[in-house]
C-alpha cells in the first residue's frame, strides 16, 4: 500500500498530480502505532523535526479538530528517520499556525472518510482483501509484538515502546499478544499486504528520543 500511494497521481482540478502527502500520511500510521484521526489531527506546529518527535495533542473527528482519544492518547511520538526526510519535503518555508501536516488535495486537512475512498482503490488495485484504516496501526503493534515474542531478552523494552508509541495500556498490549493477534505465520502477510520496512531493522525505529522528550509542549 505504501508503494501504491508513492507512486500514483491524483486528479485535482482536471490535472494529474502526485500527492506525497497520502504516502506520509500513510507510512506514519504503519510505521508508528497512530491512529487515523491523530495522524489527520497532526499540525506543524506539533512536530520537531530536529529531534524526530511529533507531538500528539489534537484529533480530528467528523470535520473538528478536538482532544485525543484518551488520556494517554496525549503523548509524543517517535519519527523514524525515513519518516523525518520526507517530513522535511513536505514542510512548507513557513507553516501557519493550525496547518495540517497531511493536507488533502485541495489543501485542507485529510478526513479519514475520504480518504477511505482512496484506501479501497488501493486495496482492489493490489488484490488485497478488505482491511480498515486502523489496519496500519494494528499493524504496527502486531509485528513489533511479534519480535517482542521472538527476542525474549527485549520483550519488556518492545512493550514499553508499544505503549509509548500508542498510548495504549500495557494490559491491553499482553492480551492482544496471547489472544487477538494474528500466529506468527501471518504477521508476515499482512505486513506484506500494507507495507514493508524500509531496512533490515524489521521497522521498528531505535528507541529513547521519545522518553526524553515526555515534557515538551
Amino acid at each position: 500500500m505504501l508503494d501504491w500511494f508513492d507512486g500514483r497521481t491524483f486528479w485535482r482540478k482536471l490535472v494529474p498530480r502526485r500527492h506525497p502527502a497520502f504516502h506520509a500520511f500513510c507510512y506514519f500510521q504503519i510505521w508508528h502505532g497512530v491512529r487515523p484521526s491523530e495522524a489527520a489531527g497532526l499540525d506543524w506546529d506539533n512536530v520537531d523535526l530536529d529531534h524526530g518527535v511529533a507531538y500528539i495533542r489534537r484529533s480530528f473527528h467528523y470535520r473538528e479538530v478536538c482532544a485525543p482519544k484518551t488520556r494517554a492518547a496525549r503523548r509524543p511520538v517517535e519519527l523514524k528517520p525515513d519518516l523525518v526526510a520526507l517530513l522535511r519535503r513536505l514542510r512548507p518555508l513557513r507553516p501557519e499556525p493550525g496547518q495540517p501536516v497531511f493536507p488533502n488535495l485541495d489543501g485542507r486537512r485529510i478526513t479519514p472518510r475520504v480518504f477511505w475512498d482512496m484506501w479501497k482503490r488501493g486495496l482492489q488495485d493490489l488484490r488485497i482483501r478488505h482491511h480498515g484504516l486502523y489496519a496500519m496501526k494494528d499493524t504496527f503493534v502486531t509485528l513489533t509484538l511479534a519480535i517482542a515474542d521472538e527476542t525474549p531478552n527485549r520483550r519488556d523494552e518492545l512493550i514499553a515502546f508499544v505503549v509509548r508509541q500508542t498510548g495504549v495500556r500495557e494490559d491491553t498490549c499482553g492480551s492482544t499478544t496471547s489472544a487477538g493477534a494474528p500466529g506468527p505465520g501471518s504477521h508476515s502477510s499482512h505486513l506484506c499486504a500494507l507495507g514493508s520496512p524500509p531496512h533490515g531493522s524489521g521497522g521498528i525505529p531505535e528507541t529513547g528520543n521519545a522518553g526524553a522528550a515526555e515534557g515538551a509542549p
